[in-house]
Order: C-alpha cells, then sequence, then structure tokens
C-alpha cells in the first residue's frame, strides 16, 4: 500500500512542537512558527507569511528543497534527519506494507502502479542520477531470508563468477532486517536481458504481517551515491 501525506496538510507541523523535534534531528533548530502551543490543528486563517515547499522558512525545509532543486545526494545521517523532517513536512513518500512503514525522500519519484501479477512491485520509484535512472521497488513474494538472499546473489555476477557480497543484519525496532549490496553484471530474471555494470543493493525486512523486500538497482555510477539514502531507509523502517 502506498501512501502520500497531503502536503495541503503540512501547515498542521508548523507548530512549537514540531520544531523542537526537527530541532532535535538537524543542527540549527528550525523557525518558531507565530501560533503557541502544540496542537496540531491548522489556524483557521493563513499566515501572511504561508510556508511553501518552494518557499519553505525552516532549516530542514531549505535542505529539502536543495535536494529537490540540484538532486544531490546526501550522506547516511543527513539521509535519516531529512526522512523525518519530510516525513513532518508531508513532503516524504510514505511505503505501508506487511505492518510496517518505509519513508522515501522526495527526491525519488513515484510510478503507477503495475498490477495484473503477483509480481508486481507495491510500489515502485525511479531515481534520474549521473549514471542513468535507478528504480527502488517494495515487493511481497514469500520465501525465506535465507533463498531471497541467495536468489539474489545468483543475478549478479563480477566476471562471470559470483559477484562479492556485502550481507549486513540488524534488529531496527524489533524489526529483523537483513541488507545485501552486489555490484556487477546483473540478469533480473523474468526473461530480461542482462545489464552490465550495475549495483544491486537489496534489503528484507521480517514484518508483522509477512516479508517486505526492497530492491534499489541501476548503473553503478548512480547507485553508489543512493547507498548512504538507502541505509537510511531500512534503518528507518518502523511497525505500524
Amino acid at each position: 500500500m502506498f501512501t502520500k501525506i497531503d502536503r495541503a496538510g503540512r501547515s498542521r507541523w508548523r507548530s512549537r512542537g514540531a520544531c523542537v523535534l526537527v530541532a532535535a534531528l538537524v543542527a540549527g533548530g528550525c523557525e518558531r512558527s507565530g501560533g503557541s502551543g502544540t496542537s496540531a490543528t491548522p489556524s483557521s486563517s493563513p499566515s501572511a507569511s504561508t510556508t511553501t515547499p518552494d518557499n519553505p522558512s525552516t532549516v530542514v525545509g531549505k535542505s529539502a528543497k536543495m535536494a529537490r532543486d540540484t538532486g544531490s545526494l546526501i550522506g547516511g545521517a543527513q539521509a535519516s534527519e531529512l526522512a523525518a523532517a519530510e516525513a513532518i513536512t508531508g513532503e516524504a513518500h510514505l511505503v505501508k506494507a506487511a505492518g510496517v512503514t518505509f519513508t522515501v525522500l522526495s527526491t525519488w519519484t513515484k510510478q503507477p502502479a503495475q498490477g495484473g501479477t503477483t509480481m508486481a512491485p507495491l510500489a515502485e520509484f525511479t531515481f534520474e542520477g549521473a549514471g542513468g535512472p535507478a528504480r527502488l521497488a517494495f515487493f511481497s513474494t514469500g520465501g525465506s531470508v535465507e533463498a531471497n538472499l541467495a536468489r539474489w546473489k545468483g543475478q549478479v555476477t563480477d566476471a562471470g563468477k559470483p559477484a562479492e557480497a556485502k550481507v549486513q543484519t540488524a534488529n531496527r525496532a524489533g524489526l529483523a532486517v537483513t541488507t545485501v549490496q552486489l555490484a556487477g553484471d546483473y540478469t533480473p530474471g523474468m526473461n530480461r536481458p542482462m545489464q552490465p555494470d550495475q549495483m544491486f543493493l537489496g534489503g528484507i525486512v521480517v514484518a508483522p504481517r509477512g516479508q517486505v523486500q526492497v530492491k534499489l538497482t541501476g548503473p553503478i555510477d548512480t547507485v553508489k551515491d543512493l547507498v548512504p539514502q538507502f541505509e537510511a531507509m531500512m534503518a528507518g523502517v518502523s511497525a505500524d
């Protein structure tokens, strides 16, 4: 299930309480709104200096706008902070599946749902990078963690041999999270041709209502700079 927070509702978060949360995430804090208290109820009349995505008033908002305008790529800690900030301002994409939620930065473009097959992704996004477009997709296709890792490893080769795999496991808010990183010649399967010089970032979350697989694939020159964003997204997954 895919959910996008309504941008029109972002004003509800411009309270002092939201600023305190953002200040904890980003050094320098954010500007205080003109209202008082911590109510999330929007004002009945618009402020004279209305904040919009193209006219941000906070440090976080300006950082998000810079990322959108320039497509700049950021480090792991910054990716985590920006994802939390965009979730507050309503700019992030939220992907909900099997009882967990992932936060995808607004620099990614959501693609129309495919449907029609059990192999179709739950949600899909693209990113235009220096080496060409990258694809981020979420699936719930079953199988054990070990079986999915083995399948992914078999899809990426280096000079005709299995590519070196960097596998990590962690517990994130009570959720078992496994990630793998591969680089080389990628064969997607489903009779699709081999794609040379690709990077494959895979993630598996054992969720309350099943297993969710995440794949970020694309040219090495694009995906290598997206590794911090991917790792931050997987580290930030949360149970609903």
